[in-house]
């Protein structure tokens, strides 16, 4: 398999090369680079990973910013919790990453039910997410006259971009999520009865 300059696949192997710092003898240039399957799916993994995780640090910038707005009603109080669940289900899916299946150490047992806990609330915060801006994209005449009444004016166009941003968003959380419970299944044996 050569992998086409500019690829993925070439950037991996490149990378793969120059961490290991090691060439085999019949290894004359990069592009003999043998790519399993378990990489691609460890590179989206990651993917997925830094994406909830920029997400992560915005939502927790919004939610320190608006603290004194959020503690005002019950309500608000709900929706800080699911965007705080979603700050620690980011913080400890990146350590399970690191410490689990970058560098196998063993783990205590709390960091399992941290991920699930979070996890569970991400989950119904992403379901969320995903129906809602799919009603939205649908039907944005009905978010447009919404903000008219609260006197907001927002273009359809950007609008209705920001409505696609968010339901990637939501997709990418769930299937993060999920895919997090499954390495967590697969990798129970690291993690201690401490």
């Amino acid at each position: 398999m050569i992998p086409e300059f500019g690829s993925i696949e070439f950037f991996i192997c490149s990378a793969m090369l120059y961490s290991t710092r090691v060439r085999r003898k019949n290894e004359s240039s990069y592009f003999n680079c043998p790519l399993p399957k378990k990489i691609h799916m460890s590179v989206l993994y990651r993917i997925f990973g830094i994406i909830v995780n920029i997400a992560a640090v915005f939502l927790a910038i919004s939610l320190v910013m608006s603290l004194r707005v959020l503690l005002s009603s019950p309500l608000n109080m709900l929706s800080a919790f699911m965007l705080f669940a979603i700050v620690l289900y980011a913080w400890f899916s990146n350590k399970f990453y690191m410490l689990v299946l970058v560098k196998q150490k063993p783990v205590k047992r709390k960091l399992r039910d941290w991920i699930r806990v979070n996890g569970i609330v991400s989950l119904i915060y992403s379901l969320f997410i995903i129906l809602g801006m799919a009603a939205f994209i649908s039907n944005p005449d009905l978010i447009l006259e919404q903000m008219k009444d609260m006197g907001v004016t927002v273009p359809a166009a950007g609008l209705k971009t920001l409505l696609y941003v968010l339901l990637v968003f939501g997709i990418v959380l769930f299937v993060h999520v999920t895919w997090t419970f499954r390495l967590v299944k697969k990798n129970i044996s690291f993690f201690s009865h401490e």
